[in-house]
């Protein structure tokens, strides 16, 4: 019998913002390193820019998309919805003295 998993873990998002920082200033010293290299004279092909923008624009995508994750993860984690934090023992208390208000009259 196999086991199937529909959700497997793709690493912690930390790991992954990691990477995708790393891959993000690589591909803009890539591109910083080009536009130098065209300030001072030198001759750039244009594929070798075109794949340096193309680059720097996927890692800065990338980047954007873990970091939204990340910090959607973090919320999760710390338990807020809609961008209110439920304290769900302070609620709890909250209907025991309704309910024991109700009980009372």
């Amino acid at each position: 019998m196999a086991l199937i998993e529909p959700f497997r873990d793709e690493g912690a998002p930390d790991e992954l913002l990691a990477v995708a920082e790393k891959h993000f200033k690589g591909a803009l010293l890539a591109l910083n390193q080009l536009t130098v290299n065209m300030e001072n004279g030198a001759e750039v092909a244009s594929t070798d820019l075109q794949r340096a923008t193309r680059d720097f624009r996927a890692s800065m995508q990338t980047l954007f998309d873990e970091r939204t994750r990340v910090e959607k993860q973090r919320k999760t984690d710390a338990g807020v919805v809609y961008d209110y934090g439920l304290d769900f023992d302070v609620a709890r208390d909250q209907i025991r003295s309704l309910l024991d208000s109700l009980r009372g009259s």
